[in-house]
């Protein structure tokens, strides 16, 4: 089988045609397809013609992928990056080397570009370490029954006062809260009013019983400190009152704000449960429950890093520590990531940097991206078996200079 890899424009009347065979192939391969409204909807306003794509065999679409224009904050910084995307084959031609090829295709994209990493979530977490992705962020995802759900030790601040606005007219007052959380915190994507159409476009079809998204606004005289994104799912089957109360976003420039948001959730009228899917690990709500017994905190797998070009990406990041270690890269993709590579620097800035020194650990391309962002550990790594330390302690430096004090985080699945 010979599979061609297009745009996705090319042999189609024009774009929503393309955009129809893009959702009729996703829905083959996930069972969730797109409907017109859908297409025509801000879902696809931050698509980039130039950078979608379709795998064709003969006059047959096979597959779909993309990429998307992203900016990750990593620790002191922020990269270009080739936000992988609607990955999908036909159930035909699975296990064929049409993702293979889909993959190689985005990731040269991104090199064209100086993108010095590929990111993505991923429906299937066994797949991507096969292409040299690795786990390099984490969520909390989280359920408190209200009746459990008392606060102890939580900050107060009786200047705080919550207001609610329209989640789609939120941009100028959230946008400030979520660019300080990209200085803070890596692993999260810039966004712009595309990327907020998409995020809060909320059409009824789309609710599944649920209302309307909401932003509500934590603030002072000084302006806004903290906003939430919510929707409400009512539920009266047991003849009483059992909604759910689902968080969408919630991010704080200081715990009282934290604490007021998460107080409204938890006070919220007719509703027994509150619900995040994505929280960042470290949120400390488990801290400040009065009964953590009785709410559910499950970690999983997030975002996940490909590096495409090492010594751009690694020059890009500073360290947390002061560290100068010789790497062994295996990339079995990328041979230009392959082989002896010195890391060396702090927090005021890395270089990497080929080098025929003796090796101090040995280890996959997939291991850097899992702690590219800040989260892994080297040391659990090699308790693995994952890594080769030829000089003692060389390994625990490398886990000190890449980690990261606040964990990484991506707020949004795109």
């Amino acid at each position: 089988m010979r599979v061609e890899i297009k745009n996705y424009l090319d042999g189609f009347a024009d774009r929503e045609a393309a955009l129809k065979m893009i959702a009729d192939v996703d829905e083959t391969a996930f069972g969730e397809g797109f409907s017109e409204e859908e297409r025509a909807s801000p879902i696809f306003g931050v698509i980039d013609d130039d950078r979608t794509f379709l795998a064709w065999e003969a006059d047959q679409v096979v597959g779909v992928s993309a990429n998307f224009s992203l900016d990750v904050s990593v620790p002191g910084g922020s990269v270009p990056t080739a936000g992988v995307s609607f990955i999908g084959v036909r159930p035909t031609h699975r296990r064929r080397g049409v993702m293979s090829a889909m993959l190689d295709n985005l990731h040269v994209d991104g090199l064209s570009r100086d993108e010095p990493i590929a990111a993505l979530w991923a429906a299937d977490p066994a797949i991507y370490p096969r292409f040299g992705y690795g786990r390099a962020s984490r969520l909390l995802r989280t359920e408190i029954n209200r009746a459990h759900g008392d606060l102890s030790d939580a900050p107060v601040d009786e200047s705080l006062r919550l207001r609610m606005v329209e989640s789609g007219d939120d941009f100028p007052f959230t946008q400030p809260i979520y660019s300080a959380e990209r200085a803070a915190r890596s692993g999260v994507p810039a966004v712009d009013e595309r990327w907020h159409a998409r995020q809060t476009w909320d059409p009824l079809s789309s609710r599944d019983g649920a209302s309307t998204l909401y932003t509500v606004m934590a603030e002072d005289d000084t302006g806004v400190r903290g906003f939430m994104r919510y929707n409400v799912k009512p539920d009266w089957t047991a003849a009483h009152d059992d909604g759910k109360f689902q968080i969408y976003r919630m991010m704080s420039r200081d715990p009282a704000a934290h604490a007021a948001l998460w107080r409204y959730a938890l006070t919220f009228d007719l509703m027994t449960k509150v619900s995040w899917f994505n929280g960042p690990i470290d949120d400390p709500i488990h801290l400040w429950l009065t009964y953590p017994r009785h709410a559910t905190r499950q970690i999983e797998d997030a975002l996940y890093v490909r590096i495409l070009d090492l010594q751009s990406a690694m020059t890009a990041r500073t360290l947390s520590d002061e560290c100068d270690v010789v790497i062994e890269v295996t990339d079995h993709r990328f041979p230009d990531n392959a082989g002896r590579w010195r890391i060396a620097g702090g927090p005021s800035g890395t270089t990497c940097d080929r080098t025929k020194d003796p090796v101090d650990v040995a280890l996959d391309v997939r291991l850097i991206g899992d702690a590219y962002l800040g989260d892994a550990s080297f040391r659990e790594f090699a308790r693995a078996g994952w890594i080769d330390e030829s000089r003692p302690g060389a390994t625990s430096k490398l886990d000190a200079a890449l980690r990261t004090d606040t964990p990484p985080y991506c707020p949004f699945v795109f």
